[in-house]
């Protein structure tokens, strides 16, 4: 299970045209990482490979830019931003803190002036989280979220 919001404001605005600069928190609650396969199927086990499942949170926060294209009607945009992405397993294990890269798009569908509906596709890319389940390099975090979106 996960959520996730924004704090928008808008940089420049014309007719068909918006750039807002963004600051999005996205949180996800009990995620299960796949393990690495050299984890499971090598015997015995490497160094540093956690075989028991667990759960883990995690937490990203990514400023950047949203363009937003589109006049009165639907509002499709795109985003792009960096920051960190820091994870906290269950159980007695440390966490873990990456830089983050986000990207994704989305669509408002205007109901009245300063309501909208929303729904996002979002990637967090981060690096993977050092809790020894044996990733390493680059990790996906796929958010695809529906809401509202308030303006004042």
């Amino acid at each position: 299970m996960g959520i996730e919001g924004s704090l928008a404001h808008r940089l420049f605005d014309a007719p068909l045209i918006g750039l807002y600069a963004e600051i999005p928190i996205a949180a996800a609650f009990n995620s299960t990482p796949r393990a690495n396969p050299e984890c499971v199927t090598v015997l015995p086990h490497p160094p540093g490979c956690i075989t028991q499942p667990f759960n883990y949170s995690s937490i990203f926060v990514t400023p950047g830019l949203k363009l937003r294209i589109g006049g009165p009607g639907l509002a499709p945009y795109a985003v792009v931003g960096g920051g960190i992405g820091h994870f906290a397993p269950s159980g007695s294990q440390g966490s873990s803190t990456s830089a983050a890269i986000s990207y994704g798009a989305g669509v408002d569908i205007p109901l009245i002036h300063f309501f909208a509906l929303r729904g996002e596709v979002r990637d967090y890319n981060s690096g993977y989280p050092a809790f020894g389940f044996g990733g390493s390099g680059r990790q996906h975090n796929l958010f695809v979220t529906g809401g509202v979106a308030l303006r004042f």
